[in-house]
């Protein structure tokens, strides 16, 4: 047997499964943006076949002409995938898979990354949960999910930066448990981070400024009409957190002002 699916196979049968009907919003980033939806389950084999069939953001040009007016098809891209079982959390079977996405006219299509986070569900059949299409072939290489032991909960976690200079990019943390998988939800601490600011400020959120090891989101302040990201800076802020199930409540806030 293929070793990758004796891997999954051993996964699906020690494996606690989530009832079919149970929690799992996904978190999608295409060229379209950023979107949430309620997916249904799949067998491992929908996930791990024709990746190229699980473009959710039509960022594959089938269909469109070249410039000798031949229509693209699937058959004009090449798809080098990875499968990797992360582990558990809570008993439940966590599988990441991973795309890099060439096409035959590279005028058309530029290298394309993918990342889908799977979650067991019952009847040997996986949810999706997170689904990352990173577009143009100038981002960061994909940095792998990671399962964080916080106080007594495991989250899983992933976050994958753009490279621009806006600190942007693709992320989703969550608690797993019987019912589903539920995203953390920062917005008590964010209101905190809020509180402590003046009216005219704002702050970045997500993606970077979170450190789960630490359990503490830092982030700088900045001027509401800044006119770039960099500019209008206003100072520091770290703010301490801890979990109440998927909850995310504030401990400490402190700003620290800018010394310009």
């Amino acid at each position: 047997m293929n070793p990758r699916r004796a891997a999954a196979s051993a996964l699906l049968f020690f494996a606690l499964t989530f009832p079919a009907n149970g929690q799992g919003q996904r978190v999608v980033f295409t060229g379209k943006g950023e979107t949430t939806d309620v997916p249904a389950p799949h067998s491992l084999s929908y996930w791990t076949g024709i990746i190229l069939l699980r473009d959710d953001g039509t960022d594959l040009c089938v269909g469109c002409r070249t410039s000798d007016g031949r229509v693209l098809t699937l058959a004009d891209y090449t798809a080098i995938t990875k499968v990797s079982p992360l582990g558990n959390v809570s008993g439940y079977p966590i599988v990441q898979i991973t795309a890099h996405i060439t096409g035959d006219d590279d005028k058309l299509f530029s290298p394309s990354d993918w990342k889908i986070l799977l979650v067991g569900v019952e009847h040997e059949e996986y949810r999706e949960i997170y689904h990352l299409q990173m577009w143009g072939g100038s981002n960061p290489p994909l940095q792998s999910a990671r399962i964080a032991n916080m106080e007594a909960e495991s989250v899983l976690a992933t976050y994958d930066p753009d490279g621009g200079n806006g600190g942007g990019g693709g992320d989703g943390y969550w608690r797993i448990d019987s019912l589903g998988a539920h995203a953390l939800n920062f917005d008590a601490v964010y209101k905190a981070i809020a509180k402590k600011l003046r009216a005219n400020a704002t702050f970045a959120r997500r993606c970077w400024a979170i450190n789960l090891g630490h359990q503490q989101i830092k982030t700088w302040a900045q001027k509401v009409d800044a006119e770039c990201h960099a500019c209008g800076g206003l100072g520091q802020v770290i703010a301490d957190f801890t979990l109440r199930g998927a909850q995310a409540e504030p401990t400490k806030v402190e700003f620290t002002p800018s010394s310009e």
